[in-house]
């Protein structure tokens, strides 16, 4: 692609790009100005710097046969188009020169136009030059052209729409001319993946006081109105906010309320306390508490040494976050490391101090936003530090890892195999914070190791993901963040505009999210594991029908997909890196982390195989053959299919015969005995083995193990998780009966603690506190869908919730007993008791869990056992009957 840089292209020849963004003002238009960040390269990296440089637009020509008459259309359109700006721009410097009439001379306005209209003039006297047409491109029968203009206006573009791909961003025209990211500077080269692996790194991390939100609308819900009016007028008049009397009368209660928060929010006190910066070998604590410490030992997590942390203390968070700007700045880190920095660190070193800038120069950190990309009707907004290179293994996690949630300890034991727990919790540390600001230095010490910890734990686990945040980088034009805050399906689908591009030196007229087979099937539908799951259900029979129960087994992840379009997709050399990555790895994770984002790239071609029944094979075959480059043999479909079908036929046959534990999307347990089938496949990479564990099977998609000594959980919200309906009885009894049952293999230890808790709410021992429900109104209640049937749902729409509103519930102790244990109450009485209930243990929240474990029907005789259990009724003789129907099971 066409590139002019106004004299650096020597002098960056040695440099390569690590953030680009558009210069936006007149002048910055008019000659294609960019901001380009970028390091030098020389054997190291270093030296980072911000230059201006000239980078037009590039507008190709759409992909078809040109005739002729054809040609000389598109040329007369590209001649409408400069004809159109020249006009509106003669206008402008028209509408200048009147205005300088009006204006007094040497005067700072009068100045300020002047150098206006002699920009516009200038670009109008050199049109010519800056707008042209280039080409043609690819092969005479389908030749490109691409239009080179500065990156005016969109609707500018008018008369170009029956000719041109007029859609395209300026930021994706100026990645793929810089051959973005870490191409060098006007060479088609990227800098070796070694020089990147050695670059400088620091992990950071942030404590906070004071950041938990303020709420009062529980505590004001049931007051009168004007009581509550009267609450904002006192807190208004007390913090000085400014206010216009006359939006009283539009205010209601629920206004006064959220109004109260507000202001209490902003004057609560919320500051920042400690910045964490290390990387093991430069290590930093800048604190305003005072350790009466210069320096402290921190014993880094999972190894058995400890490192020396050096302590900067400040008076307060304004000179904590310029300490924090001029370390980073002398330190020079290419790489940030964090957990979940990018939005709670970041959006709270900005929002409490103005003044956070930890990128190259001094920037600030920039919001990025994909809006209407390539990708299809997408809205991604996310943080960048410009310069540098942020990884934040939260997103990642939630996109390539299998972990039950995404915190850090989760996350560091999934990646190290190390259990290391936070040495405090956040209420913890919100009290030993209290007493630092008090003078305690004990406590003070206690944060600082704390924070360091935290960071460190965020080092290590960046510095194990550097390597293919970098190949995944290279693979998808992005930078590493965006790889964590992004889907894999939004950057599958970026991946093969910009193949195509490179390929024929256009845009599709139609774009992968766009695009159909049929009216009720399109690409933007297709989910590439559902199609999986469908085809194997077809060929396997009732073999993925769940086993209830404990079983010993092997987790595995299948990855047809990428395996069959291997052939296909490594043509490209930065997949190929990808493929090869995955070979060498010892690392059963990272090599399931990479095939799934390969087996998300396999999803458009498999999608292109299909038969819409509107067109013949060969149509078929000489469209998917021409898309990909693939030749003109007329077997290419034929090809592919038989590889899928050869995928699929060699998992299949695996899970037809040992029938697997249960499964959820890609992953499943199977029985030990698949052992050595397993390896042949693997060999193939069509799975990955992650591990013999113990798992707890229950009903289709959900199950829970122990896999080399990690708990794993999948169709199982995060205990703590505020998804679904559950109250803090429910999730205490989830990470106790879970971990008895899984982590310490303890079924007796398991069954005795569910008899205990039956017995303590059927005692009405339960503190209330423990059974209240909760949940934040994502969205106004109005928005939620008209079918939306959860029981959460149904609360939220009945309390008219607003987004933002908290709202809380009681049920009552029947509803409790139906929700919990499946206990329905019988309103026929019988001769032995005055309550009886029907008991449903699928329909319970607990009891279906429980159940898992036997999986009891109506006529089996642990039934009535399991019953008695949850009216609150257990015994010793029940456990041990139970447990020995357990054993006979196994």
């Amino acid at each position: 692609m066409f590139l002019r840089i106004v004299g650096l292209l020597y002098l960056m020849a040695k440099r390569f790009v690590t953030f680009f963004e558009q210069d936006l003002s007149l002048e910055g238009r008019l000659r294609s100005f960019f901001d380009i960040y970028s390091w030098e390269w020389s054997g190291t990296i270093s030296d980072p710097e911000i230059n201006k440089m000239s980078i037009p637009c590039v507008i190709p020509s759409k992909f078809r046969k040109h005739s002729d008459d054809s040609v000389t259309k598109l040329k007369e359109a590209v001649d409408l188009y400069i004809d159109g700006v020249r006009k509106k721009y003669s206008k402008k410097v028209s509408y200048l020169e009147a205005e300088i009439s009006k204006k007094r001379r040497r005067t700072k306005a009068r100045k300020q136009l002047e150098e206006k209209r002699d920009l516009i003039q200038s670009f109008l006297e050199n049109i010519d030059e800056l707008i042209y047409l280039k080409g043609p491109f690819g092969s005479s029968k389908y030749p490109v052209y691409h239009l080179i203009t500065p990156p005016l206006n969109k609707e500018d573009r008018e008369p170009l729409k029956d000719f041109f791909v007029i859609d395209c961003s300026v930021a994706s025209q100026t990645a793929l001319t810089l051959n973005f990211p870490f191409s060098l500077v006007g060479k088609n080269k990227k800098i070796p993946l070694n020089a990147l692996l050695n670059a400088k790194a620091v992990a950071k991390d942030y404590e906070t006081h004071n950041w938990h939100p303020v709420r009062v609308q529980e505590e004001l819900f049931d007051k009168p109105e004007d009581v509550v009016k009267q609450r904002f007028l006192n807190l208004v008049s007390a913090f000085g906010v400014g206010f216009e009397e006359n939006d009283l009368e539009f205010m209601n209660k629920r206004d006064f309320i959220r109004a109260i928060e507000q202001i209490l929010n902003d004057n609560k006190g919320e500051k920042l306390t400690v910045s964490a910066i290390v990387n093991l070998k430069e290590n930093y604590l800048i604190t305003t508490l005072d350790c009466g410490e210069s320096e402290i030992p921190v014993v880094v997590p999972g190894q058995n040494k400890a490192v020396d942390v050096k302590i900067i203390r400040v008076k307060d968070q304004f000179e904590l976050i310029e300490k924090d700007n001029e370390l980073i700045e002398r330190i020079q880190p290419l790489f940030i490391y964090g957990h979940n920095h990018l939005k709670f660190d970041y959006g709270k070193a900005e929002e409490l101090t103005r003044s956070f800038a930890p990128g190259v120069g001094r920037k600030k950190v920039k919001f990025v936003s994909s809006v209407g990309g390539e990708a299809g009707d997408r809205f991604v907004v996310h943080r960048v530090v410009p310069g540098r290179l942020d990884i934040d293994a939260s997103g990642y996690a939630q996109h390539f890892m299998f972990t039950y949630n995404n915190k850090l300890d989760v996350v560091f034991e999934h990646l190290t195999g190390t259990r290391s727990k936070k040495t405090m919790t956040h209420d913890e540390l919100a009290f030993y914070t209290t007493r630092a600001e008090n003078g305690d230095k004990k406590a003070a010490k206690d944060i600082l190791f704390y924070a360091a910890q935290d960071a460190m734990k965020s080092f290590l686990i960046g510095e194990r993901l550097k390597l293919e945040h970098v190949l995944l980088s290279y693979v998808f034009s992005s930078l590493p963040s965006r790889i964590d805050t992004v889907s894999k399906e939004t950057l599958s689908e970026e991946y093969w505009v910009k193949w195509y591009f490179k390929k024929k030196h256009t845009f599709p007229v139609i774009k992968p999210s766009r695009q159909k087979i049929s009216n009720a099937f399109s690409y933007d539908d297709f989910n590439i594991v559902s199609y999986f799951i469908s085809e194997l259900s077809q060929r396997t029979k009732s073999s993925l029908s769940p086993v209830k129960g404990l079983r010993d087994g092997y987790l595995v992840a299948f990855f047809p997909f990428a395996s069959a379009f291997k052939k296909l997709l490594q043509r490209d050399p930065d997949v190929k890196a990808l493929y090869d990555r995955v070979n060498e790895t010892s690392n059963e994770k990272e090599k399931t982390r990479l095939l799934k984002a390969l087996e998300e790239l396999a999803k458009y071609p498999l999608f292109k195989t299909f038969n819409s029944g509107f067109e013949s094979f060969e149509q078929l075959e000489k469209r998917f053959a021409a898309e990909f480059k693939l030749g003109w043999s007329g077997n290419e479909i034929k090809e592919y299919t038989q590889r899928v079908n050869s995928a699929l036929s060699g998992i299949s046959s695996i899970v037809e015969k040992y029938s697997c534990v249960n499964f959820n999307k890609e992953f499943f347990v199977l029985p030990l005995d698949a052992e050595k089938d397993l390896k042949k496949l693997s060999a193939y990479n069509l799975c990955v083995v992650l591990g013999e564990g113990r798992f707890l099977s229950g009903v289709r998609g959900k199950f829970a193990g122990k896999v080399n000594d990690e708990f794993v959980m999948f169709g199982i919200a995060d205990f703590n998780s505020s998804k679904g309906e559950r109250c803090d009885f429910e999730k205490q009894f989830y990470k106790v009966f879970f971990n008895e049952i899984i982590m310490n293999n303890n079924p007796k230890g398991a069954l005795e603690y569910v008899v205990e808790t039956a017995k303590q709410f059927a005692q009405y021992k339960v503190p209330d506190e423990d059974l209240v429900f909760s949940r934040e109104a994502k969205k106004d209640y109005f928005d939620f869908n008209i079918r939306a049937n959860q029981a959460f749902v149904k609360q939220l729409k009945s309390k008219k919730a607003m987004k933002g509103d908290l709202v809380k519930y009681k049920k009552s102790i029947e509803e409790l007993k139906f929700k919990f244990f499946g206990l329905q109450k019988n309103n026929e009485k019988t001769l032995f008791s005055e309550e009886n209930y029907n008991f449903c243990p699928e329909k319970g929240t607990i009891s279906s869990v429980v159940n898992w474990i036997f999986g009891f029907s109506r006529s089996d005789s642990g039934y009535a056992v399991l019953k008695n259990v949850f009216e609150g009724k257990g015994s010793e003789e029940d456990v041990d009957y139970l447990l020995e129907i357990y054993d006979n099971q196994r």
